[in-house]
């Protein structure tokens, strides 16, 4: 998952949850996940089964695209020339 600001290919997408799921919720609602996945669904009726299965409404997830959408927005409005400062730091290690 690591992301650089000039490297344009991100993750997939991240499915979790944001509280602690139980062992036997995880395993059903991964279950159910992959397949449908594997079965063509999208991810998002994917992730919705798998809060139904599972009786676990906090699973989630987020796509590779807009995460880094929301990173590359994060460094370079928070903390503007950062993503300059890294490329001349490696610049000069290299």
């Amino acid at each position: 998952m690591a992301m650089y600001e000039h490297n344009e290919r991100a993750f997939w997408a991240l499915v979790g949850n944001t509280g602690a799921a139980k062992w036997a919720d995880a395993a059903v609602a991964y279950i159910t996940f992959y397949h449908l996945l594997f079965k063509g669904f999208p991810i998002d009726i994917c992730v919705e089964s798998m809060k139904v299965a599972s009786g676990d409404h906090n699973f989630i997830w987020h796509s590779g695209q807009d995460t880094r959408a929301a990173w590359l927005t994060y460094i370079r409005n928070k903390l503007p020339g950062l993503g300059q400062r890294i490329d001349e730091a490696t610049k000069t290690v290299s």
